[in-house]
């Protein structure tokens, strides 16, 4: 089943007093492995004193590269710094005037561009809205017939009057609509207090890794005060837990109540004892689960790395022959045997449409005693599309020729057009 679809809005900005997009994003990129993160994007709300910008967006990616061989031993997914820059947009540096539109960004084409692509897939565009709603008004106004393959999933009033424009126009036009207003809250404070987590950081993150020392160094100072509080990730720990097609049902991100139809908000009697925390329960409950859960994504970044991968060697040869379509970038894949990762980083360059083919080669030792049968894995893992047909200038494709083993040929042909993984075997 494909990864879903997720698209962050965010008014991320590390000079900023309030960092708490900063954690959240750090917590999204750690959890690649649940969700096909296909674009980040930096935008304005109504405090404008901490606009996003993709310039810091990109910042944080650098910070994530420098453990993604770690994140990538326990799963291909983890995308390439490379490949999340080329997602990452920059959306709109002012809130919306009045009319609740105003033209176009390069997050609201991405929005666009991005619906049509999970449309042709048949699935559904999750746009996380963490800062204003600007973008997302603005991709609908330009092509409302994408409202039907968007999910949305919003924090609070961020840009009124983007907000409005989407409740009078689109409020039922949309795939799935979360509007959390206060829900969100329960994921830093409690019964007694509105306050953020204290020492969560220091104990779990700090020494964890460059994005725990990241995610530990932001979180000392949030309002010049201490602590973990992540109000946007609601929205990401929907889809670590529970059933992504019914929000009133029970989840890490929150229960809500369905108002009409496609459209969800806080859900009433689950707040706190005091205003503005209707809902904050429903996530609170389960606060100690999805924290002791990326308390573990943390202790993958302890240590020194992973594990070398199969030294070269002379007794096993693999060869992988290899073309591809090359929109913003060659295709790459991975190449595992038997289950075990022998090359991650494999850069397609041939041209298929000019019927190119190149032949990547692997030696080692790669000797399984007592398995009678091989298998050769090859897995896609940085698909691209621009929303329209036309071949190699506006989709990312893998083509695979053939695969041997120790000269023995298997020439099964497979064409990979989305992130998938596909095996050869070979009788021994």
């Amino acid at each position: 089943m494909a990864l879903p679809r997720i698209f962050i809005s965010t008014d991320l900005r590390l000079e900023a007093q309030e960092k708490d997009d900063v954690q959240s994003l750090v917590h999204a990129l750690m959890y690649q492995d649940k969700m096909n993160i296909v674009g980040i994007a930096g935008t304005a709300s109504k405090f404008n004193t901490q606009d996003g910008l993709v310039r810091d967006i990109d910042a944080v990616i650098d910070v994530y590269g420098k453990d993604l061989a770690k994140l990538r031993e326990h799963s291909p997914a983890f995308k390439s710094v490379e490949d999340l820059k080329k997602v990452s947009h920059q959306g709109a540096t002012d809130t919306a005037p009045p009319k609740g539109y105003s033209k176009a960004t390069d997050s609201s084409e991405a929005i666009v561009a991005e619906a049509r692509k999970a449309a042709a897939a048949g699935e559904k565009l999750n746009v996380l809205t963490w800062g204003g709603e600007a973008d997302m008004a603005q991709a609908l106004h330009d092509s409302p017939g994408i409202a039907k393959h968007v999910r949305l999933f919003s924090i609070d009033t961020q840009d009124i009057h983007a907000k409005k424009y989407l409740l009078d126009n689109f409020k039922g036009k949309l795939d799935m609509w979360v509007d959390n207003m206060t829900t969100f809250r329960g994921t830093y404070g409690t019964p007694e207090s509105g306050s953020m987590i204290k020492g969560w950081h220091e104990a779990n993150a700090k020494g964890h890794g460059a994005l725990g020392d990241f995610f530990s160094k932001v979180s000392s100072n949030i309002f010049n005060k201490s602590g973990v509080k992540m109000g946007d990730s609601p929205t990401v720990l929907r889809f670590l837990d529970g059933d992504q097609d019914d929000p009133t049902k029970e989840s890490w991100g929150g229960e809500f109540r369905k108002v009409s139809d496609g459209y969800y908000t806080d859900l009433k009697g689950q707040g706190f004892d005091r205003p503005g925390t209707q809902g904050a329960r429903t996530v609170y409950e389960h606060r100690d689960e999805w924290l002791e859960d990326f308390a573990g994504r943390f202790d993958w970044l302890k240590g020194k790395g992973p594990a070398p991968l199969p030294h070269p060697g002379k007794d096993d040869v693999i060869t992988v022959k290899a073309s591809g379509d090359h929109y913003k970038g060659n295709p790459n894949f991975v190449v595992k045997v038997d289950g075990k990762t022998l090359d991650f980083t494999n850069k397609v360059t041939a041209v298929h449409d000019k019927g190119q083919w190149q032949t990547f080669t692997y030696k080692g030792d790669l000797d399984s005693p007592g398995i009678q049968e091989r298998e050769v894995e090859i897995i896609f893992d940085n698909d691209a599309w621009n929303g329209r047909t036309g071949g190699n200038g506006s989709d990312r494709n893998l083509y695979i020729d053939e695969v041997s083993f120790n000269g023995q040929v298997n020439d099964t042909d497979a064409v990979f057009k989305w992130n998938s993984t596909k095996s050869w075997l070979f009788e021994v």
